[in-house]
């Protein structure tokens, strides 16, 4: 599964990869399958939900992705004297929660139920 998963998380990167991003884009998302695998709930395969699995690891990637390549981004504003340059758009730690949110809510029904309960109160 992990090739296509790859696959997916490469055809949306809408630049071009070095080697390097390359590696790390496939350690993420060899990193986001094993993660989504082990909070699978009981009884429930990649397979059975391959539909969601693998458009959801790709997201989780790429989270990570854009998150560093924002690290290493140059500012988003800068002044030389009278002259003011300000870059506007989606920031990487924006599209990084989007796609961990979008991802967790196409997972949601195969996912082990994480939330907090109460399990009973005495009164």
């Amino acid at each position: 599964m992990f090739h296509l998963i790859y696959s997916m998380a490469c055809a949306l990167v809408q630049d071009a990869l070095t080697e390097g991003e390359q590696a790390l884009l496939a350690e993420l998302c060899r990193t986001a399958e094993a993660a989504l695998t082990g909070r699978l709930r009981a009884g429930v395969t990649a397979d059975d939900c391959a539909s969601a699995f693998i458009p959801a690891a790709a997201w989780i990637a790429l989270a990570g992705f854009t998150t560093g390549r924002e690290a290493a981004a140059p500012p988003a504003s800068f002044r030389a004297g009278d002259v003011s340059v300000t870059c506007s758009g989606v920031g990487g730690a924006a599209a990084s929660r989007g796609l961990l949110e979008q991802a967790e809510r196409v997972m949601a029904p195969w996912l082990e139920d994480g939330g907090f309960a109460f399990r009973g109160v005495r009164g």
